[in-house]
């Protein structure tokens, strides 16, 4: 290799070009700075007409799309074919698009969550049977946090090609409680002090009490109903859990196994403050 050759032609294209390339440094910064301007205002905008995690997402694509055009400028300051480049591009892209079928696929999916979205940032869903609260929306992922604090991170295609089960969307939920009693119980009895402990709870809403009773099994099966704002749903299942328990114990009445267990693992659940985190 003629590395004198090639010094020669290092300083002869920058003495041939030595204002452009003052022109590329200050397109090059103001470039710069100019994107994070407008991508500050556009994100400070958004945040005060849509969620949050919708408004970064779209400052992302924005973002790109200006470096594009910066990167178009650059070309021309410095005499560069920017037909050619555009061809170097389209090439380069076709054979990432080919390579790369699935992060597209995965941005394309994002775009359509923030277009339709099926839920917003705290929203607490379900999506093919992983639960937690959603803390972000990116261009390839969607991230979750569960109530132990385990951070799932899914991919945006698996997200809109799943079912999405959102707890939050709807303003009120109705809490089921149930629990199975042997056929000698006080059925009366036992409905009399649910409806007095559920209405107790100043979060149950007036008249949404509710309890059905059926032979089961050789057993008497409860499902006590009452409704509640979503935001109560968890401190209100617990509570009343808790005391319905303690109510049928105090009665003495004889629950079914499964029964005692699946009250005693909510009221554990209560204890280690696991979805009252949120």
């Amino acid at each position: 290799m003629d590395w004198q050759k090639l010094w020669n032609d290092i300083t002869t294209f920058f003495s041939n070009n030595w204002l452009n390339m003052i022109w590329f440094v200050l397109a090059l910064v103001l470039g710069i700075i100019l994107i994070k301007i407008i991508c500050s205002l556009l994100s400070k905008g958004l945040a005060k007409k849509m969620d949050r995690i919708v408004s970064n997402f779209i400052v992302v694509i924005v973002k790109f799309c200006l470096c594009m055009v910066l990167v178009f400028v650059l070309a021309g300051i410095m005499n560069i074919n920017t037909t050619g480049l555009v061809a170097v591009i389209s090439a380069a892209g076709l054979t990432l698009s080919l390579s790369l079928q699935d992060s597209l696929s995965n941005v394309a999916s994002g775009m359509l969550i923030v277009s339709q979205k099926p839920f917003k940032e705290k929203d607490y869903v379900e999506i093919d049977g992983v639960g937690g609260q959603i803390t972000r929306i990116g261009v390839f992922t969607t991230e979750l946090v569960t109530f132990d604090n385990r951070k799932i991170t899914l991919p945006n295609r698996s997200v809109t090609s799943s079912p999405i089960v959102n707890y939050d969307a709807m303003p009120t939920r109705r809490v089921d409680i149930k629990f199975k009693a042997s056929l000698s119980c006080e059925i009366d009895k036992i409905k009399a002090e649910s409806e007095k402990i559920i209405y107790e709870d100043p979060r149950t809403q007036k008249g949404s009490f509710t309890i059905v009773v059926d032979n089961l099994d050789g057993g008497v099966a409860f499902v006590i109903k009452y409704w509640v704002d979503t935001a109560d749903y968890w401190d209100s299942l617990f509570l009343n859990n808790e005391k319905i328990f303690k109510m049928l114990q105090k009665l003495d009445v004889a629950l079914n196994v499964s029964a005692v267990r699946l009250l005693e693992d909510r009221l554990s659940e209560k204890k280690d403050g696991d979805k009252t985190a949120f």
